[in-house]
């Protein structure tokens, strides 16, 4: 069965959309009562682990079961009860869904059992070209088209298959400038999660 947490937001999409970006720019406008959190979050030791993991070469079922591994250890210090406190996150288990989606949709969801899924998904939709670009500019190694239009496949079938359970996925077109995109994320933040 898959649960949902209607205190927990996560913004989701390609690497050079612009999550980090639009997280540090909306981060003054967020009230004491929303925790923001990168997930990994590389200051943990399990976040480091991950780190020293990514572009080595190794079977890609040992990243899936970490990343699956941080999502879930993440989620035990929230308070997903308590719904005067808000969750929004960088990423999510969702991303494993993406990233490790050639196991399958019934393998991902056993490996994260009990995990509890924000309900709703801020996804920043972006052209994979203007995506590439955006990291050749940052010389950030993750700059490969072919593996950008990939995970944007993957996130079509990963959030369909989520939207089918209940999930609420909100799009943003992230090829916009960047206070656009912040200034919407706002928007959702403020209506979906009641601050």
């Amino acid at each position: 069965m898959i649960e949902f947490a209607s205190n927990f937001l996560s913004i989701e999409g390609i690497d050079g959309s612009g999550k980090s970006t639009a997280l540090s720019q909306i981060k003054e406008f967020i009230p004491v009562n929303v925790e923001v959190f990168h997930d990994p979050d590389i200051a943990t030791d399990l976040g480091n682990l991950i780190n020293g993991f990514i572009g080595q070469d190794c079977d890609s079922r040992v990243s899936t079961l970490l990343y699956a591994a941080s999502s879930i250890s993440k989620q035990k210090e929230m308070n997903l009860n308590f719904k005067d406190y808000m969750y929004l996150s960088d990423r999510c288990a969702i991303s494993t869904f993406v990233y490790s989606l050639e196991y399958g949709l019934d393998y991902l969801t056993n490996v994260h059992t009990n995990y509890i899924y924000p309900k709703n998904i801020i996804y920043l939709s972006i052209d994979p070209h203007v995506a590439f670009k955006r990291l050749k500019s940052l010389n950030d190694s993750s700059a490969d088209l072919k593996k950008l239009n990939y995970l944007i496949n993957n996130y079509n079938i990963v959030l369909d298959h989520f939207r089918s359970y209940g999930m609420k996925v909100h799009i943003i077109d992230a090829s916009k400038n960047s206070v656009e995109v912040a200034s919407d994320i706002l928007k959702i933040i403020r209506k979906e999660l009641v601050i």
